[in-house]
């Protein structure tokens, strides 16, 4: 399948192996989304970019697993990564003056 990458020129061919025709069907749409919601950078943009990073927080009274978890720079799964990273079971909540962390975009 081929499709437009946005924001640029260019052309991406991309090849996915399917099943059948019945999962293709399926999962073209998505897959093709998926493409066309990426982001591309030039070379020297590229090279600006700073990684994702962990850093320390400690949680204050009314600080809540969703409020802090929203706050994280990914769209989905935000609280299950929230609570992942910090060793948290689903039922866990914040603790005033305990240390967690945090991941934020430094860009």
């Amino acid at each position: 399948m081929a499709v437009s990458l946005p924001n640029t020129e260019g052309l991406a061919v991309v090849s996915f192996i399917f099943k059948d025709a019945a999962q293709q069907q399926r999962e073209e749409g998505a897959l093709t989304a998926s493409v066309q919601n990426s982001k591309f950078y030039t070379e020297a943009a590229a090279k600006q970019l700073q990684p994702l990073q962990i850093r320390t927080f400690q949680a204050a009274v009314g600080d809540t697993v969703a409020k802090r978890a929203s706050q994280l720079p990914q769209g989905a799964l935000r609280e299950a990564w929230f609570r992942s990273m910090n060793g948290l079971a689903p039922e866990d909540e914040l603790r005033p003056g305990v240390w967690y962390k945090r991941v934020v975009d430094g860009n």
